[in-house]
């Protein structure tokens, strides 16, 4: 039962993730890519950022796998897996969600009291109990509740209920941390999803890289080099640039970046790889630290 709720909301945010970049549908479709992973920032409150979040994945079934921190972005993170996952196909595996909030005391008084001001309503009314009550129904055979699960926990990761900083706040937070500047123009929703390009097609990331270039018209995030990690860390990870976009403040308008894809290559732990834990399954901060620029880097 949870394997189903799990496999629906790995759908419902990738379906929601991809209506707003159908250009990275065709690189996905096209060169049949497996999903990989699918990452989420929050803000650090009583009523987000990674402990809440974690009871949330924890509850359809996820278990934490490992943790790392981006001390440049004061940002920490964790991934977690389904349970099946290590035994599974690249391509059957369902992808690993990677949870994300800030350091709040690493920040500024200044930079703390604009964040506290847009996010002062956020997701208060979600109820959690109401969650754990359908899942025991769902757990009973009762398909309208597991439907019921996805829906709302769907619409719960993608929820925004932030206030809009003012032009003047947003440009002292950006100056601060970038990606904190982002967080508080999109709040919490999935920022990338990960897809992995092992396969017969192409040889390694580097000769995908340039095939996504050539015939996708695609701008790639050169921070760090066009490929973060290698061999010796046993993954190499590159990004799309998130394209740019407009949002319209109170009182101005700002341009950032949208969303981006990324594409792993995780190299093997065995001779003969078949399945997910015959691979390199965990994440690099130092890469993480490259990649995530992709939503602001200009």
């Amino acid at each position: 039962m949870t394997y189903k709720i799990r496999k629906g909301l790995t759908h419902r945010l990738w379906s929601n993730y991809i209506k707003s970049m159908p250009e990275y549908y065709g690189i996905f479709a096209k060169e049949k890519l497996a999903m990989d992973h699918f990452a989420i920032i929050d803000f650090t409150s009583k009523y987000s950022g990674i402990d809440y979040l974690k009871e949330i994945f924890k509850l359809i079934g996820y278990k934490e796998r490992g943790a790392g921190y981006l001390p440049d972005k004061q940002n920490n993170f964790v991934w977690l897996s389904s349970p099946e996952f290590s035994e599974k196909l690249p391509k059957e595996a369902l992808p690993q969600p990677i949870i994300a909030d800030f350091s709040n005391d690493k920040f500024s008084k200044s930079t703390r009291k604009i964040i506290e001001k847009c996010s002062k309503h956020n997701y208060k009314n979600f109820d959690l109990n109401l969650i754990k009550a359908a899942m025991k129904e769902a757990g009973e055979g009762n398909q309208l509740a597991e439907n019921y699960v996805v829906d709302v926990l769907s619409g719960h990761l993608n929820s925004k209920f932030i206030e809009f900083p003012t032009l003047k706040e947003y440009e002292a937070v950006k100056e601060e941390n970038q990606l904190m500047a982002w967080i508080l123009l999109f709040g919490r929703r999935v920022n990338h999803f990960g897809v992995g390009v092992c396969s017969r097609s192409h040889k390694s990331l580097k000769e995908f890289n340039s095939h996504v270039q050539n015939n996708y018209n695609t701008v790639m995030n050169k921070e760090g080099g066009l490929i973060k990690g290698g061999a010796k860390c046993g993954i190499e990870q590159s990004s799309t640039m998130g394209k740019v976009v407009e949002v319209k403040l109170e009182d101005g308008v700002v341009k950032t970046n949208d969303s981006f894809l990324e594409f792993v290559w995780r190299y093997p732990v065995k001779s003969s790889p078949k399945v997910m834990k015959d691979y390199y399954m965990d994440f690099i901060p130092v890469n993480a630290d490259k990649v995530i620029e992709s939503l602001f880097v200009q």
